[in-house]
């Protein structure tokens, strides 16, 4: 499978390669606050605190499998998808 990305055009966000292996990118049109991350049953498993447009983020600490990204900028919070192999 190729890696592709995630765009969620209503706020302007995207995330991306996805699925990763490692490190992930988010870019969003405002600022970003925080970016966290969720196992499937829920559990956060990563929490990183953000002030910019953009952020690169280290995932290769994660075991394989899906995710839920939750980004959270000045005025949206956006969820998605996201998976690691």
């Amino acid at each position: 499978m190729l890696p592709s990305s995630i765009v969620d055009e209503s706020f302007n966000i995207s995330v991306f390669p996805n699925p990763t292996q490692g490190t992930i990118f988010v870019s969003a049109k405002d600022r970003i606050k925080e970016v966290q991350l969720y196992d499937i049953s829920g559990r956060l498993c990563l929490k990183q605190l953000v002030s910019n447009h953009s952020v690169e983020i280290d995932c290769s600490i994660l075991v394989n499998g899906m995710y839920i990204i939750k980004i959270i900028t000045e005025k949206h919070t956006s969820s998605q998808h996201l998976i690691i192999h």
